[in-house]
């Protein structure tokens, strides 16, 4: 079972052994012919062969622009994140 979201794009491809960790936590966004060799960060949109991450998006589907002191708050639904050791954490949920 996915928990959160994991969404992922058509022709993507995520190698077994990084399955369960995509059901396990959820919150990220494979884009479409994407080949996710390595882990994903939450609330990670990846892209390209090999994945990497392009952007961040919220719960709420957005995409996500980190200010210089690595945190944002979501213009649209207020849910605010911080880049904590190169994972973006939620630390207020709306």
């Amino acid at each position: 079972m996915i928990k959160n979201f994991a969404l992922i794009g058509a022709g993507g491809y995520i190698a077994p052994r990084h399955l369960k960790a995509i059901k396990e936590t959820g919150n990220k966004l494979v884009a479409a012919g994407a080949v996710v060799i390595k882990d994903v960060p939450d609330y990670a949109i990846v892209a390209g062969i090999p994945a990497k991450r392009i952007a961040w998006v919220c719960k709420c589907g957005r995409t996500l622009k980190l200010s210089e002191n690595n945190y944002v708050r979501c213009k649209y639904c207020g849910n605010e994140y911080k880049l904590i050791d190169r994972n973006l954490k939620i630390i207020k949920e709306v």
